[in-house]
């Protein structure tokens, strides 16, 4: 618990995601294409009005996951690419 309430979840800030995750996706044979998807997939979460709200935590990668897996006709990331994104967002949390 944190000194004024609830300690907030990790959390990867929008910082975090511009300076690590989306060269770590490069790493992971993400396309330009794939990347910006991807930011784009996260941008309702990673910017959130809340300042204790920004960022992606755990939960919220974990719906965009599930999305991602159930609604493979909504977007070009294969599965592979999903589990190399997950990975590499937990890394980071």
């Amino acid at each position: 618990m944190g000194l004024f309430g609830p300690t907030p979840p990790p959390r990867v800030t929008p910082e975090e995601f511009k300076n690590k995750v989306v060269s770590q996706l490069y790493v992971h044979g993400f396309s330009q294409k794939e990347r910006n998807e991807v930011e784009e997939l996260f941008a309702g979460d990673m910017y959130e009005d809340k300042e204790v709200d920004i960022g992606i935590d755990a939960g919220e990668l974990a719906r965009k996951i599930e999305w991602l897996k159930t609604n493979m006709d909504k977007h070009i990331l294969s599965e592979e690419k999903i589990a190399a994104l997950e990975a590499v967002f937990r890394q980071y949390m």
